[in-house]
């Protein structure tokens, strides 16, 4: 038995349809001998808020994911269960509705699977840092591990479209350009 605290893989509420994740932890006698488990569940809303509250940029995202692909949070505005009761299941990031989340997590999963990443992206204190191209051009992905001693295994992803950033900068060059 384990006698250290353990994160449950995170799970749909079926109450109150939000996600939630629960934390337990064994509860031992002086000799180490298990007693019981002392549990309490999380719920992930305002986590959830939080990450669809944030302005990224005007096409950009941000998202969190298990390592089963699961999305927790995204900025985009969709639900994270998809199906209808009984079988509601969890959305995974490959079957999002934004086209950009969909992206992004391929290119993270690629970065992270490929064994010529090296050259495409690099890992500064354990972020991947990587690129990659779709409709709108070149596209920034930074990707971090979200992990604990007690089994929590997530990842916090950003991707940015360059053109969000240098779309103005350019759009201002070529007006100073013109009337010059």
């Amino acid at each position: 038995a384990r006698k250290a605290p353990a994160w449950s893989p995170v799970y749909a509420s079926t109450s109150s349809k939000e996600l939630k994740i629960t934390l337990a932890k064994p509860v031992l006698d002086a000799s180490g001998g298990l007693l019981g488990v002392i549990a309490t569940d999380v719920t992930l809303r305002n986590l959830a808020e939080f990450v669809r509250s944030l302005k990224v940029s005007k096409t950009g995202v941000a998202f969190v994911v298990e390592s089963s692909g699961e999305l927790i949070a995204t900025s985009s505005n969709e639900s994270l269960l998809t199906g209808n009761a009984p079988e509601q299941r969890r959305l995974k990031a490959n079957e999002s509705a934004n086209a950009q989340v969909r992206a992004a997590y391929a290119s993270y999963v690629q970065s992270k699977t490929n064994e010529n990443a090296q050259a495409a992206s690099a890992l500064v204190e354990s972020t991947l840092v990587s690129q990659f191209r779709n409709d709108d051009g070149l596209v920034d992905l930074a990707a971090t591990p979200l992990r604990d001693t007690a089994g929590l295994d997530w990842t916090i992803i950003v991707a940015l479209p360059r053109q969000d950033f240098m779309g103005e900068l350019q759009r201002t060059l070529w007006q100073n350009i013109a009337i010059g």
